[in-house]
């Protein structure tokens, strides 16, 4: 999916006052990666209040985000069915290639900051790939509409092409 051309000076503007925020989208450097995140309840609302501080993402494939975030990467927080509601900057990334074992040491280590229901561990339990990362710096913002038709749970944003 594309970047729209408009998100960035969007984005710039619903973060005024906030320094780190437009020290991070006013960089002259190579811009930073975008993802869009698309959460559903519980999990939305414990983000923006501050309690769920790792966010996971396990797939039987490995798609997005596995091995395509990095530290210092944005995320757009997307309501599903809704719009962008937040932002914030990732933190530490751990990748993993889920074999017997991985799913119960992924819950004795991050447990707490997943802010885990029960379905979490059912689907982890399927899954072969698994991308956990730290969140930084979430920011509640205006909601931004963005176009977004697929169901894709994860999407890498790309500049517009030239």
């Amino acid at each position: 999916m594309n970047l729209p051309d408009d998100l960035e000076p969007q984005l710039r503007e619903r973060l005024i006052g906030d320094r780190h925020w437009q020290r991070r989208l006013d960089r002259r450097r190579k811009p930073a990666s975008y993802h869009l995140a698309v959460f559903v309840e519980p999990y939305l609302e414990l983000l923006l209040a501050g309690e769920k501080t790792i966010e996971s993402r396990f797939s039987a494939r490995p798609v997005a985000p596995y091995r395509k975030v990095s530290a210092g990467d944005v995320v757009l927080v997307k309501k599903a069915a809704g719009r962008i509601v937040a932002v914030f900057e990732v933190g530490d990334v751990w990748s993993f290639d889920v074999v017997p074992g991985t799913v119960d040491a992924i819950r004795e280590r991050f447990a707490d900051g997943l802010c885990a229901q029960p379905g979490l561990w059912a689907k982890a339990a399927t899954a072969h790939f698994a991308t956990l990362m730290s969140v930084d710096r979430i920011r509640r913002i205006l909601p931004l509409a963005i176009p977004k038709r697929d169901r894709r749970g994860w999407v890498v944003m790309r500049p517009t092409p030239v």
